[in-house]
């Protein structure tokens, strides 16, 4: 799990228009700690993957970049 949420933290600070969700992310580890909140930011990218890979493929299929 570790090594997951380090990843995770650097793509996050890798991509500029990650910015608002890294500022978040320590706004809520501020208050319920870093653990919590990474388990936090988990659950969101879990819950949102199936919509993201709708998004993806609608683009692939519309030849969008």
């Amino acid at each position: 799990m570790l090594n997951i949420n380090i990843k995770t933290i650097s793509e996050i600070e890798s991509r500029y228009y990650f910015t608002p969700i890294k500022e978040r992310l320590e706004e809520k580890a501020k208050v319920i700690g870093d653990i919590k909140a990474m388990n936090y930011l988990t659950e969101i990218m879990q819950n949102a993957t199936a919509k993201v890979e709708i998004l993806i493929q609608d683009r692939i299929n519309l030849q969008l970049p």
